[in-house]
């Protein structure tokens, strides 16, 4: 196993994050507690974005406490990783504009169009992740 850690993503860790992969965000309860969501992200030059409700309780815990934590497997590389810890931040989803493209990132355009079109869709926020560590853990082979 090799590990490096970086404060901004490196051309390597970009291509690693820009491949469709399902990433876990960890997000902290009220009581302190992890909340751990699995959901889809994209980046955007040094930032990630992922979508989630305006009043889900993640978007609940952001509010109040912005600190969260993303981690992105390769599931195809054993046990290659990257992982972004960072503040969030909610903005606009654009009245469904961002929602939909993340919906046609991970299920084509066809497909990505038609959940898109959801109702609730256009009531979803951008959290957006500036990015304070990264770390990336490739598997070796060994």
């Amino acid at each position: 196993m090799q590990s490096e850690r970086f404060t901004v993503f490196t051309d390597e860790v970009r291509a690693f994050l820009d491949v469709p992969r399902v990433a876990t965000l960890a997000t902290i309860n009220p009581d302190g507690t992890p909340l751990l969501t699995p959901l889809w992200y994209a980046r955007d030059g040094n930032d990630l974005w992922i979508v989630v409700g305006p009043d889900s309780p993640k978007a609940r815990n952001i509010r109040r406490d912005p600190r969260v934590t993303l981690v992105v497997l390769d599931n195809d590389q054993g046990y290659t990783y990257v992982t972004v810890r960072g503040r969030a931040r909610l903005e606009s989803g654009e009245d469904g504009a961002r929602p939909r493209e993340m919906a046609v990132r991970y299920l084509g355009e066809e497909r990505g169009e038609r959940f898109a079109a959801r109702d609730y869709i256009r009531e979803e926020v951008v959290c957006r992740v500036t990015v304070e560590r990264v770390r990336l853990r490739r598997d070796d082979g060994a």
